[in-house]
C-alpha cells in the first residue's frame, strides 16, 4: 500500500483544491505520481471526492486564455463524469461558511468556497499544497507536498 492510500484511506470523503487537477492534468513532475494515486483511489471508489465548481472556472480559463478550446472541452467532461467526484455549486450554507472561514483564518474567497464546499460536503480533508491553509482546524488540510514520496 502507497503512501498516498495509507494517508487518505482513513477518510471516506475527501475535498480538492484546483491544483490537484493543475498538477494531475499539467502532468507536474514533481506530483504526477501523487495526483495520480489520488485520482486512482477516487475512480476505484475507495475514496470519494467533491470540489467546487470553482474548480472548473479555473481548469477552464486557463485553457481558454491559451487558446486551447478542444483541451477545455476535454477538462469539462473528465471533471463532469469522473466517477465518485462530485462537483458542487455554492449556495447559502456554503457562502455562509466561507465567510466565516474568512473572517477566523484570513483565507481568501476561493479557498474559503473550496474549503467550505469540503466541509459542508462532509469531507474529512481538504487537498491542496498551499501550507498557509493548514490553519483551518475544522477539517485536516492534507498538503500534497506532505504526500510526495
Amino acid at each position: 500500500m502507497g503512501t498516498v492510500e495509507e494517508r487518505l484511506l482513513g477518510y471516506r470523503r475527501v475535498g480538492l483544491d484546483p491544483i490537484c487537477f493543475i498538477y494531475h492534468m499539467g502532468r507536474h513532475p514533481d506530483y504526477v505520481e501523487v495526483t495520480t494515486e489520488i485520482f486512482d483511489l477516487i475512480e476505484s471508489g475507495k475514496l470519494t471526492a467533491v470540489t467546487s465548481t470553482l474548480t472548473l472556472l479555473t481548469i477552464l480559463t486557463r485553457a481558454k486564455m491559451l487558446g486551447h478550446q478542444a483541451a477545455a472541452d476535454s477538462y469539462k467532461a473528465l471533471l463532469t463524469t469522473f466517477p465518485n467526484l462530485e462537483l458542487r455549486r455554492s449556495d447559502f450554507s456554503i457562502a455562509d461558511l466561507a465567510s466565516d472561514l474568512r473572517v477566523r483564518y484570513r483565507i481568501g474567497t476561493p479557498e474559503a468556497i473550496q474549503i467550505a464546499t469540503a466541509i459542508v460536503e462532509g469531507a474529512g480533508a481538504y487537498l491542496c499544497d498551499d501550507p498557509t491553509l493548514s490553519k483551518v482546524m475544522e477539517l485536516d488540510v492534507v498538503l500534497l507536498r506532505d504526500l510526495h514520496r
